[in-house]
């Protein structure tokens, strides 16, 4: 009966752990995915800036 409770509690912590990692590459992914959509914006941006001068001749 011992084994089979360690059994249970072996196998809830390993689904535990494995979800707590699942939910730090998720989330480290979803914020390099926006820091890099972040970054495509202030480029496109500064783009538009740039394009928007007026020549100086």
């Amino acid at each position: 009966m011992a084994y089979l409770i360690g059994e249970i509690f072996g196998y809830l912590l390993a689904a535990l752990l494995l979800g707590f990692w699942l939910g730090w590459m998720a989330q480290s992914l979803v914020k390099k995915r926006a820091l890099t959509y972040q970054n495509r914006l202030w480029k496109a941006n500064l783009l538009s800036k740039t394009a928007e001068k007026p020549d100086p001749d």
